[in-house]
């Protein structure tokens, strides 16, 4: 489950490159440039960086399929999609305390509106994370919370990981699959169907332990 979250957590970082970048906001900028980055979202990012984290961005989501097509991951027995909860899980929790420091300092700069506006962005090219967002924003989205600095950090964390259990549930069928293109060998090919017999012997049995417990 670690592993899972290591690959996760650097994909929200690249998901979240924009909105996490002080230069995406401008401060004291001309009434020209301040208008460029309102309408167009121009900033101090270069275009050869910016179009960098398009790419960064875009083998965060081809990871992020594939972790869905090929592992299952439950929670207390209940199917979640543990991509999106994780990323909305730290956008959450990153505008919790912008709102806050804004409280205390007495800010108005209005870059918690751009942070919003940036975290819309990042996650609407995710359809399944987009929903999970935008379903809770209005609650997330609240400058009247108030939340310690130190909670920051443990927010940040997936909370109670031990009652996730992940699953793969990778097939033979999934040597077909793009992502892995010619990077399979026959011996992995022989693994896998070795594999996807045993995952359903394992069922098998497990079905039947459950229903021996029933008599």
């Amino acid at each position: 489950m670690h592993e899972v979250l290591n690959l996760l957590s650097l994909c929200n970082l690249l998901m979240l490159a924009n909105a996490l970048d002080p230069r995406t906001y401008i401060h004291d900028a001309s009434p020209e440039k301040h208008a460029a980055n309102i309408n167009f979202d121009c900033n101090d990012i270069g275009f050869e960086e910016r179009r960098s984290i398009w790419r960064c961005r875009a083998v965060c989501l081809d990871m992020f399929r594939w972790f869905r097509q090929h592992y299952s991951v439950q929670k207390q027995g209940m199917s979640v999609d543990l991509v999106s909860e994780y990323l909305v899980q730290q956008a959450r929790a990153l505008l919790r305390y912008k709102h806050t420091i804004d409280r205390r300092n007495g800010s108005t700069d209005g870059c918690t509106a751009g942070l919003v506006k940036q975290i819309d962005a990042a996650l609407g090219v995710d359809e399944a994370t987009h929903r999970l967002w935008i379903s809770g924003r209005e609650r997330w989205d609240d400058s009247s919370v108030d939340v310690d600095p130190s909670w920051l950090e443990e927010s940040l964390l997936l909370q109670e990981v031990d009652q996730y259990e992940v699953t793969c549930c990778m097939s033979v069928e999934a040597c077909k699959n793009p992502a892995f293109g010619d990077s399979l060998t026959s011996l992995d090919r022989q693994y896998l169907v070795a594999r996807e017999v045993f995952m359903m012997a394992e069922k098998k049995l497990a079905t039947s332990y459950q229903s021996s417990q029933h008599l």
